[in-house]
């Protein structure tokens, strides 16, 4: 069996309390890819000493042009050259000195993955 397999960690003391935060994968893709379309992978974020706080199925493709109203799971086009979709959310309560976990993997299908680039795991505070 094949795995797909993303994990990032944090110390949660980094982080600013009482302060939401949007965890995103920013990617490119070749233009042969192969294994996301039909398995897309599931992404955890949480702490490891809790219970995940959200767990969502990941679309990695090319999104369309800027459309004006955009589906929140589906992934976005930066002006950096990169994608970007999202992960899932953390509430960061404070105080704790946990670590963040954030996982992007896919298991169940077996199917060989290919043309993917990462950038890198962003987290970023919600606004408002």
């Amino acid at each position: 069996m094949r795995l797909f397999d993303i994990c990032g960690k944090m110390n949660t003391s980094m982080l600013s309390p009482k302060t939401n935060y949007v965890a995103y994968l920013v990617y490119k893709l070749r233009r042969k890819t192969h294994g996301f379309h039909r398995f897309p992978p599931m992404a955890s974020v949480g702490t490891t000493g809790g219970v995940e706080d959200c767990k969502q199925t990941v679309c990695l493709s090319r999104p369309k042009r800027e459309p004006r109203k955009q589906h929140p799971l589906l992934p976005k086009w930066r002006k950096d050259g990169w994608f970007e979709s999202k992960l899932g959310e953390y509430f960061n309560e404070g105080g704790e000195n946990d670590e963040l976990q954030i996982r992007l993997m896919e298991v169940e299908a077996g199917t060989v993955k290919s043309g993917l680039i990462v950038e890198g795991i962003e987290i970023r505070p919600t606004k408002g």
